[in-house]
């Protein structure tokens, strides 16, 4: 059965958010409850302290906690309550389930004594859709104008946001040869667009540099581009760089918290450079742009890695884990 629970987040709206907790819970009796977004995870916790909440609890965690609680936007009495709460909705759960190595070694650190039981499982991701979306030509307005596009084709999808730092992936192209750095696509959207684009001008690649916006099938810019950057500052676990391996392209990624250096396992795979450094995010960049031989026994060694990200795998790990938590 699949059920709308629309249940309210804001602090204003919790009385009635428990409420219908509640009623959800007496009505389905559910087995096991997954609490996959922070607002989720917060009532549930309350609706675990107030006894409305009976089955067993398990919260997934796909962020970057240590982000959040160094975020400067933020004053410091805000840090202070929200690591206050997180470390007490977290000891309300049954078991935590983190999407990286890094992230569980975090939140274990962050919160010693607390976080008791956890266990990593890696987000799962649909081969067969990205194998159909790779043939589908996409509707766009932006094909046309990618089909003409000078090779090279240097390709980033993401939020256009402080956290996914493509500013440094701008400083760094700018670092190119100009003759053979061929074009970069930039895909998302977001709060630092304008900037983006203003330090494209600043740094004289205008018109070299595309900002097509939101795309609905970037996989098939992704097949048809020939290296991927990613130039993020923190990351929980980047489940883009899985797809653009799946699409069979050379990565260059940033060794961020967390996710990027548990993903590139071997410098087949691709390229870890320090973050905030445009010098050798540029040299890694120009290495992986070479000819690179072998490349249809590296996407054989590529799609077995993929394997165990399919979601019947996944939901395999998940069944086995929650059977681990409730009885360790």
């Amino acid at each position: 059965e699949v059920l709308s629970c629309d249940v309210p987040f804001r602090a204003i709206d919790t009385p009635r958010a428990l409420l219908r907790i509640g009623e959800i819970m007496k009505r389905l009796q559910p087995a096991a409850v997954f609490a996959h977004a922070i607002g989720t995870a917060r009532m549930l916790a309350r609706a675990r302290a107030v006894g409305l909440l009976s089955a067993p609890l398990f919260m997934v965690l796909h962020a970057n906690v240590r982000t959040w609680l160094e975020d400067d936007r933020q004053r410091k009495m805000a840090r202070w309550l929200l690591k206050r709460e997180l470390g007490w909705m977290y000891s309300r759960a049954d078991g935590v389930i983190a999407v990286s190595r890094g992230a569980a070694e975090e939140l274990k650190s962050l919160f010693p004594g607390k976080i008791l039981k956890i266990e990593t499982i890696y987000n799962p991701i649909d081969l067969e859709q990205i194998d159909a979306a790779v043939t589908s030509m996409p509707s766009d307005a932006f094909v046309s104008t990618f089909m003409g596009l000078p090779r090279p084709i240097i390709l980033t999808v993401g939020r256009l946001s402080p956290e996914k730092n493509q500013a440094l992936l701008l400083r760094a192209y700018a670092r190119l040869p100009q003759g053979s750095r061929g074009s970069l696509v930039i895909v998302g959207e977001g709060d630092t667009r304008a900037q983006l684009e203003s330090l494209a001008r600043e740094l004289g690649i205008e018109s070299d540099t595309h900002f097509p916006g939101f795309v609905p099938n970037p996989w098939w810019y992704m097949a048809r581009s020939d290296l991927y950057v990613l130039p993020s500052r923190s990351e929980a676990y980047p489940m883009v760089l899985i797809e653009a391996l799946a699409c069979g392209l050379s990565i260059v990624a940033t060794d961020c918290r967390h996710g990027p250096a548990e993903i590139i396992q071997s410098e087949s795979f691709g390229t870890l450079v320090p973050g905030d450094a445009p010098e050798a995010l540029a040299a890694a960049m120009n290495r992986r742009l070479e000819p690179v031989g072998a490349r249809n026994e590296l996407h054989i060694e590529i799609r077995g890695f993929l394997e165990a990200y399919r979601p019947s795998v996944v939901a395999n790990r998940y069944v086995a884990a929650v059977s681990r938590l409730n009885n360790g």
